[in-house]
């Protein structure tokens, strides 16, 4: 290129407003700021915990069930949590495969800014005709929940032998 292709047009010749360049320059730096502001999901900013809490059995006569919780969103520091209770004849045990603090059988999952899904494996025993529920129960203290927060697991036992029905609720 020339130098006179860089030179600026003489003073009459240019045109009122800013430059194609100028503008051109302006949209570039806005880009950025626009993606940035919409890649921030719209639940980030809320208190609200979207779960999930799904029952099942282990097919086959057992008494052998699993509650699935899924979080779409916890936020840092936020806490979502999970409480077994138990009605009817017989007793339960619990073994989850995520980190938590809490005891018994009350669990706490901390947020670390982002989804969270969990898995709790729950055993079931029952009297002689007897009816074992478990129920799992989810909650943000400090913030709500929306979605499914309650399942059911339900064995019975027929008369005094180790036959056992589950149903997930």
């Amino acid at each position: 290129m020339t130098e006179s292709a860089h030179a600026h047009p003489p003073e009459g010749d240019r045109r009122p407003g800013p430059s194609r360049r100028l503008v051109a320059q302006g949209v570039a730096w806005s880009v950025p700021a626009i993606a940035l502001s919409a890649a921030a999901p719209a639940y980030a900013a809320s208190s609200d915990i979207a779960v999930a809490v799904v029952s099942s059995c282990i097919s086959g006569g057992s008494r052998n069930g699993s509650f699935t919780v899924t979080a779409d969103f916890i936020a840092l520091g936020a806490e979502l949590q999970i409480v077994l209770t138990h009605s009817g004849s017989g007793s339960f045990s619990a073994v989850p495969n995520f980190a938590h603090t809490g005891t018994g059988t009350t669990y706490v999952v901390t947020g670390t800014g982002g989804p969270s899904v969990g898995q709790i494996a729950v055993q079931l025993t029952a009297g002689q005709n007897g009816t074992s529920v478990v129920t799992a129960n989810v909650s943000a203290p400090g913030g709500a929940t929306t979605g499914d927060t309650e399942a059911q697991i339900r064995v019975t036992r027929t008369g005094n032998s180790n036959n056992y029905s589950c149903s997930a609720l």
